[in-house]
């Protein structure tokens, strides 16, 4: 039975809405993946942030003192979590942390300061985040050894 004028201007216009509806679709999903790229949380909205990403990178280095026995030397220093240390002090077991050293900056792109022994607790490694204005030893800057 062949097909009608009718039949076939109806399959017509639901390929359309259906392409329509995809492309829709297609546009939306690629609005909110960039906008999930390139929007990133500042410790001036939410100034905890940064303080949870010292306290991680801390925990991390309370695991790598776990496992190798020791902390990285100042002049190891956090690259010791991307790539095993050749110098002293050796760690007795060593485990990749991190890929790259994307982790080791701040919010704000700043290199993370490592210092061991700590400033303000020589027992216990300190990181030092330059903070909103990226310049260290200034009023904004945040540390993981602060409140001791």
């Amino acid at each position: 039975m062949p097909r009608s004028h009718l039949d076939h201007t109806k399959s017509s216009n639901w390929t359309v809405l259906i392409k329509f509806v995809a492309g829709l679709v297609a546009l939306v999903s690629g609005m909110a993946i960039a906008v999930a790229f390139t929007s990133r949380p500042t410790c001036s909205v939410n100034p905890s942030l940064c303080d949870q990403s010292l306290a991680s990178l801390t925990q991390t280095l309370e695991s790598y003192q776990n496992i190798g026995g020791v902390y990285p030397s100042e002049a190891q220093g956090l690259e010791a979590l991307i790539s095993e240390p050749t110098d002293e002090p050796l760690p007795r077991r060593w485990t990749q942390t991190f890929e790259s050293d994307r982790a080791l900056f701040d919010p704000w792109g700043t290199k993370i300061q490592y210092f061991y022994p700590g400033q303000q607790n020589p027992e216990f490694p300190e990181l030092v985040s330059a903070g909103p204005d990226k310049t260290f030893g200034t009023e904004d800057d945040l540390s993981s050894q602060d409140g001791l």
